[in-house]
């Protein structure tokens, strides 16, 4: 009986044989493949082309099937996720809150320590605390000022735990960091001043 006779009365039994085999000479199959393709590489060039050209139209009427799925896909998509807004909306806006809060605690607990703490004051009620950026605007040409003060809020926060927490910032509290802004004190806060002012009368 020839083997492919006895292969069509056994087809388990030789399936079994030929994954065992095939298990056992994976890395002679592999070379072979790869030699295969080396000495036969115009040949089978010429049957990907034939191939395409014969079934071309083929493909093109299911590409454009698949443009029309596509499309009606995006617009259920769109409608779904619209409706989904509307009938979870104070869940979503529950969790975006407490992934802003989240971010926030992050970065104030980075810059200032755990608790986290204004650097000037030492104020460390979390409301009160705010970023500041060391470099002063006024000292940034146009693209470090886009790229540096144009985020605020949440996005700054993201944009921070995004560049892995980089050297310009600062914690301070609103009253510290709207001092500062102030064009009589110059860029420093009150308690800067105090306390030069005390080291000066201890010397």
């Amino acid at each position: 009986m020839s083997w492919e006779k006895w292969k069509e009365a056994n087809l388990e039994h030789a399936k079994e044989l030929e994954n065992e085999w095939r298990e056992k000479h994976s890395e002679y199959l592999r070379e072979y493949q790869r030699l295969y393709k080396l000495r036969n590489r115009e040949k089978l060039l010429m049957q990907k082309k034939t191939y395409y050209h014969n079934t071309k139209s083929k493909w093109n009427v299911y590409d454009r099937l698949r443009n029309k799925l596509d499309k009606k896909r995006i617009e259920y998509n769109i409608l779904y996720q619209s409706d989904y807004k509307k009938r979870n909306k104070e869940r979503l806006a529950e969790r975006e809150r407490d992934r802003v809060r989240k971010n926030r605690i992050m970065v104030l607990s980075h810059y200032g320590g755990s608790p986290p703490k204004c650097s000037c004051c030492g104020e460390s009620t979390l409301d009160f605390l705010t970023l500041d950026h060391l470099k002063d605007r006024r000292s940034c040409n146009m693209t470090e000022i886009a790229e540096r003060f144009s985020a605020y809020g949440s996005a700054l926060y993201r944009r921070i735990i995004k560049l892995g927490f980089p050297e310009e910032y600062r914690i301070l509290c609103y009253n510290c960091n709207a001092a500062r802004s102030l064009p009589k004190n110059q860029g420093r806060c009150p308690h800067e001043v105090n306390k030069l002012c005390q080291r000066t009368q201890e010397l």
